[in-house]
């Protein structure tokens, strides 16, 4: 274990104002503990959550190299819809699954 008060993953989702079905969504987890399953076990408890309050998609920005996300979103969307925008930089748009 690590120092006592050290994050080892963060998960959230914010509602978009404009869009109340919508919510921008990110997760990080600690470089020690990637590749464990503890980013997906967030996604999903986060897109349980945000289908209990009325979300039906969340958003992400994203490195287009950035293939973690990109399989991440794809665990919990029935669809994922990349926008490629200037820079390398996807715009993602996960339809969350019923």
């Amino acid at each position: 274990g690590g120092p006592v008060g050290e994050i080892v993953a963060v998960g959230r989702f914010v509602r978009l104002a404009g869009n109340p079905e919508s919510a921008e969504f990110a997760i990080v987890v600690g470089d020690a503990l990637q590749g464990q399953g503890l980013g997906t076990a967030l996604a999903i408890a986060l897109a349980e959550a945000a289908r209990a309050r009325g979300i039906r998609r969340f958003t992400a920005t994203a490195l287009s190299e950035n293939v973690a996300v990109h399989r991440l979103l794809r665990t919990i969307a029935h669809h994922l819809q990349p926008t490629v925008t200037s820079g390398g930089v996807d715009e993602l748009v996960a339809e969350l699954a019923a």
